[in-house]
């Protein structure tokens, strides 16, 4: 006995395929989107965080020559009136001294939500390109004067907040996904009215013609828009 499809083995297969497709085409877009706001939002705070190294450095570097006893207080006020932006978590001023030592010598933190943490002189040669971190970024510059190295200005830039733009995206990408799912779905089911069931009326009608043996039985008509015909 010849094998007949069933009907909703069809109609599973349809819905299966557009929405695996749907799927695919979803997340590989939505991926693509992602990787570039995130590369995109990495460059942008590591140029800003370079830019603001330079200006805090540049500023910093009268506080460092002075012989004022007052001078490291008179420099965290400083660096206090200069940061205008979120972005930055804390700054390190080092100073180098004749011998060739560096020690701590000022500082700035956002607020009490960033307490001090211990200073980075051990890994000024390291942080001297940008570093990324789970949460935030961390960069070394030196404070100079012409060919003279007074010190080292430490900068602590967050990722917080792209970090919390992704998270929207992403929120933003999962609806927009079960939108596109329940639209593939009544499309699989449109295309399926319109093309599979008479094609499954056709092949039901053979099923019962084969298995009755009655082969005086007729087809039922089909559209012909079904059916291409060619002229010859």
């Amino acid at each position: 006995m010849p094998h007949i499809t069933n009907p909703i083995s069809l109609h599973s297969r349809l819905v299966k395929s557009i929405m695996a497709l749907t799927l695919l085409i979803i997340i590989t877009l939505s991926m693509s989107i992602i990787n570039i706001v995130d590369e995109q939002g990495n460059k942008t705070i590591a140029s800003e965080t370079h830019a603001w190294a330079n200006i805090l450095a540049q500023n910093s570097s009268q506080f460092l020559k002075s012989d004022n006893d007052n001078s490291q207080s008179a420099l965290s006020s400083e660096l206090k009136k200069l940061i205008s932006t979120p972005l930055i978590n804390r700054i390190h001023i080092y100073r180098l001294n004749e011998d060739g030592s560096i020690e701590y010598f000022s500082s700035y933190n956002k607020n009490l939500n960033f307490p001090a943490v211990s200073d980075k002189i051990a890994q000024i040669p390291q942080l001297s390109t940008i570093q990324f971190e789970e949460n935030h970024l961390e960069l070394i510059v030196k404070i100079t004067q012409g060919q003279h190295v007074l010190g080292y200005l430490y900068i602590q830039s967050s990722l917080v907040e792209k970090q919390h733009f992704i998270k929207k995206l992403i929120y933003i990408m999962l609806s927009f996904l079960l939108f596109a799912l329940i639209l593939a779905f009544n499309v699989s089911q449109w295309l399926f009215n319109k093309t599979d069931q008479p094609i499954v009326k056709l092949i039901e009608d053979i099923g019962q013609i084969s298995q009755s043996k009655n082969y005086t039985l007729e087809l039922a008509v089909q559209p012909l828009s079904l059916i291409h015909i060619s002229e010859p």
